[in-house]
């Protein structure tokens, strides 16, 4: 044998923490016992699959797996109905995000995966069905076997037993409660409050709790997501050692020397662990989008809506982690920048120029040398632009995402060409011939083949003949007037199945060119509507908190009123305050929004609403106010006072949409949605 260097670190993704999944999850003392079971059977030879899918009146429910449960009922025998016992415990009934965060997150024993690996983490969300699953044990799985099997064989079986009936009373409990709360250590949870969010880990609940009469909020001013809603369960049933939970919040359960000792060692543990610390943020589940497979997905989409209403990120969510060119229009985009053309770039002359060049030596005199040079000159090539780059690399992966087996490789095989603010430019110019590759067929090619000019077609002849040469294994082109031969040589163009074209289109853009119906026939439509995104976003002036969702309605109410559209409505996301946070600074409001306002939207309005009115000491009309309102005279700083005065006026009959900024309870919300782009 050879002696071997040993294998390199290895580059890790870090784990998505998933906060904003409601990951219920109770019956920690079966769940427990009934995994330390699968973990003994895998041990003695078994599979990873724990159970068996049951198929009743079009519901699939899960039963304990044949092989497991035919070791259960040798191996634990002396347990009455263990079969039973198991099969009712959350790692047949629980959805699978559930068990991830439980397991794989908070308690890092096992990691859990669908045995079908083409279904998606969301299948079991809706629907009630249950899919057959995998555990992979983690090494604080074996350190918790190897602290149950330190016991006598009756001792093993009698805190089986009792756990999976839900019952404590054990000798070996204690020791697996406290091994466990080793492993939850590393965590990280998230509170929402009134004053906004915090993310923290068990050790920042241990240094609040130093004194005998404190506790630690345990309330979530919404509701408990993700790791922290785990949490609650497992104080709640007693797992935790040294927490309880009681109308006070978290509180200390065990003597507080104890208690003491432990919380030190935790931050000694933590502070030795080389890991950085990345909070996620996860979309909660009523909103998160539905992966679609790709041949479910629209080939051509413009998603449109008001200036802030998430276009772009729904484009981003849609291309996340797939093969993705990107461009905007703009009024002086065209055929060529789009598209592609000749431009000037430098080349090296491919002949040898003889040269004479003088050379120092010693003694001062010089010598004659002569050399070979190669010199640069500017020529002209043909240069792809994305709408091109996306062609060649769509055709590339065409015979890919013909022949895969799984949505898995044909989301990898698929080629996005995203478009923004697609209305910004001429559409019509910008296609140009192209224009009629997008009427496409059900199979996803093109129902019509363009000819291609002769600088485009040796660009595409020679992209396609790189290495790997074009594989058009699969392609069937049925009878359109075009041949494989003539796509790999350049000669004609259609587009293949897997390339999807998304646009985004800003209803209330100013300098927008018109679309006409025979362009718009040929795209799927999608609309983003102004709606509440629920992250208790305000407005700060004068010491007061104007609810930004509040404010929305009712300015959005009165932009309609005045221009009889909602294209120039503003949706919740027109302006982006940074994940934490919830404040929207008066000078931050007066830079965009009143900006807008003024500028772009009531520039030609007469506005009758009173927050549109400058007032006199005595509360008459003193004139309109005007954008340069906002400014202290003579000064470029924003006048909190006259923000606050509009603000006020406007939400003066909105219920609950002003609070003081000393009030608690103000309802700063959530981020569980990522910052979203217009």
């Amino acid at each position: 044998m050879s002696k071997v260097l040993p294998v390199a670190v290895h580059d890790r993704p870090e784990l998505n923490l998933r906060q904003g999944i409601k990951s219920s999850l109770n019956h920690w003392r079966q769940l427990i016992a009934a995994s330390y079971l699968f973990y003994q059977y895998v041990q003695d030879g078994g599979d990873k699959i724990y159970s068996k899918e049951i198929n009743t009146n079009g519901k699939v429910s899960l039963g304990v797996g044949d092989a497991f449960a035919a070791w259960l009922t040798g191996k634990y025998n002396a347990i009455a109905n263990v079969k039973v016992l198991v099969q009712t415990c959350p790692l047949y009934l629980a959805q699978i995000e559930h068990l991830q965060v439980g397991l794989q997150l908070f308690l890092k024993l096992a990691q859990v995966a669908f045995a079908d690996v083409s279904l998606p983490d969301a299948s079991e969300r809706t629907g009630g069905s249950r899919y057959n699953k995998t555990l992979s044990f983690s090494t604080n799985m074996k350190i918790m076997a190897d602290v149950i099997s330190s016991h006598s064989e009756n001792d093993r079986i009698n805190f089986v037993a009792k756990w999976l009936s839900g019952n404590d009373e054990s000798i070996i409990a204690n020791q697996v409660k406290n091994v466990l709360a080793s492993f939850t250590e590393e965590c990280q949870f998230k509170i929402r409050t009134g004053s906004g969010e915090v993310f923290f880990q068990q050790d920042g609940i241990y240094e609040c709790l130093r004194n005998p009469n404190d506790s630690v909020e345990s309330s979530d001013a919404s509701e408990p997501v993700g790791p922290f809603r785990i949490l609650k369960s497992y104080v709640r049933e007693g797992m935790h050692p040294y927490l309880e939970e009681n109308s006070n919040g978290f509180v200390v359960k065990s003597s507080l020397n104890a208690f003491t000792s432990y919380a030190d060692m935790v931050r000694t543990t933590l502070s030795l662990i080389p890991k950085r610390t990345t909070i996620y943020q996860e979309i909660t589940l009523s909103t998160q989008p539905t992966m679609l497979s790709p041949q479910d997905l629209p080939l051509q989409l413009i998603t449109y809506g008001a200036p802030g209403t998430g276009k772009s990120w729904s484009v981003k969510q849609e291309t996340r982690g797939k093969s993705c060119i990107r461009t905007t229009f703009h009024p002086d985009s065209d055929y060529s920048t789009f598209v592609g053309a000749y431009k000037p770039s430098m080349e090296v002359d491919e002949y040898d120029t003889v040269v004479t060049t003088g050379e120092k030596i010693a003694g001062g005199t010089i010598s004659k040398k002569d050399g070979l040079v190669r010199q640069k000159r500017i020529v002209y090539k043909f240069v792809a632009q994305a709408f091109l780059e996306a062609y060649v690399e769509a055709w590339r992966k065409c015979a890919a995402f013909l022949t895969a087996q799984d949505d898995d490789a044909k989301n990898a095989a698929v080629q996005f060409l995203v478009v923004e603010e697609i209305n910004r430019g001429n559409c019509a110019q910008i296609f140009g011939d192209i224009f009629q590759l997008l009427d496409r067929e059900d199979d996803g090619y093109s129902s019509y083949a363009i000819k291609s000019d002769a600088d485009m077609r040796q660009y595409l002849k020679d992209a396609f003949e790189r290495a790997p040469a074009l594989d058009l294994t699969g392609v069937n082109l049925g009878d359109r007037d075009v041949t494989p031969d003539e796509i790999k040589s350049g000669e004609k163009m259609l587009l293949p199945p897997n390339m999807l074209i998304r646009a985004t289109m800003n209803t209330s853009d100013q300098s927008l060119f018109p679309i006409d119906s025979a362009f718009k026939r040929r795209w799927d439509w999608k609309y983003v509507p102004i709606k509440d995104e629920g992250k208790g976003w305000f407005v700060s002036a004068g010491g007061k908190k104007f609810d930004w969702w509040k404010f929305l309605q009712t300015i959005n109410e009165i932009i309609y009123s005045e221009t009889s559209s909602a294209d120039k409505q503003l949706g919740y996301f027109f302006i982006k305050v940074r994940e934490g946070n919830s404040e929207i600074t008066s000078t931050t409001f007066v830079d965009k929004v009143a900006f807008y306002l003024w500028n772009d939207v009531f520039k030609d309005c007469e506005l009758v609403n009173d927050a549109f009115k400058l007032k006199d000491a005595d509360g008459k009309t003193a004139g309109k106010l005007m954008f340069t309102s906002f400014f202290k005279p003579d000064s470029e700083e924003v006048d909190e006072a006259v923000v606050e005065k509009f603000l006020s006026t406007l939400l003066k009959d909105v219920p609950d949409a002003i609070t003081s900024a000393t009030s608690s309870g103000d309802g700063t919300g959530t981020n569980d949605v990522p910052t979203i782009e217009d």
